[in-house]
C-alpha cells in the first residue's frame, strides 16, 4: 500500500509533533495524523457549544422546551437562557482563538464549567426545581460536552510535544 509522503517515518519527535511558534516563524508545522484528531475533537467541542449555546441565546424559550423546561411556568427561562448562551459562545471564541500554549487551559476551564453544569442539573432535579427529564437531559448534555473536552485535551496533549 502506498503511503503519502507526509506519513513517512520521522527521524525525530520534532518532525511529527507540532510545537508552538511555527506560525510566528512563517512555517507550517510538520503534518501528523494526530493533529487531525485534535482539531476534530476541538471542532466537536465548539460545535456543541455553538448549537446549544447559540440556540439558547437566539431562542431560549424553544431550547428550554426541548430540555423539558416549560417556558410558561418559568418566565425567567429567556433571561437565564441568554446568560447561558452568551457564556457558551464566549467559550467557543476563547478556544477558537487560543494559541498552542493557551488552548489546554481553555479546554480545562470548559470541562470544569461543564461538570459544574452537570452537578447543578442533578441538584435541581433532586430538589424538584427541574423535572426528572429536564435534569437528566441537561446533565447528559453537560457530561457529553465535558467528555468531548477531555478527548480534545487528550488529543492536544498527544500533539503538544510533551514527554
Amino acid at each position: 500500500m502506498h503511503k503519502p509522503t507526509a506519513w513517512k517515518r520521522a527521524e525525530s519527535k520534532e518532525q511529527v509533533l507540532p510545537r508552538a511558534g511555527y506560525r510566528s516563524r512563517g512555517a507550517d508545522p510538520p503534518y501528523s495524523p494526530l493533529m487531525d484528531t485534535a482539531a476534530a475533537a476541538r471542532a466537536a467541542v465548539m460545535a456543541g457549544r455553538v448549537v446549544v449555546g447559540g440556540g439558547t441565546l437566539v431562542a431560549p424559550r424553544r431550547i428550554g422546551a426541548v430540555f423539558g423546561v416549560d417556558p410558561a411556568a418559568n418566565p425567567a427561562v429567556s433571561y437565564v437562557g441568554r446568560l447561558f448562551g452568551v457564556r457558551a459562545l464566549l467559550q467557543v471564541a476563547l478556544l477558537a482563538t487560543a494559541d498552542n500554549d493557551e488552548r489546554p487551559r481553555q479546554l480545562r476551564w470548559g470541562i470544569a464549567v461543564d461538570l459544574v453544569d452537570a452537578a447543578a442539573a442533578a441538584a435541581a432535579g433532586r430538589r424538584g426545581d427541574l423535572s426528572r427529564r429536564a435534569a437528566t437531559m441537561a446533565a447528559a448534555a453537560a457530561l457529553a460536552e465535558a467528555a468531548l473536552g477531555c478527548a480534545a485535551l487528550a488529543a492536544d496533549g498527544l500533539t503538544a510535544g510533551r514527554g
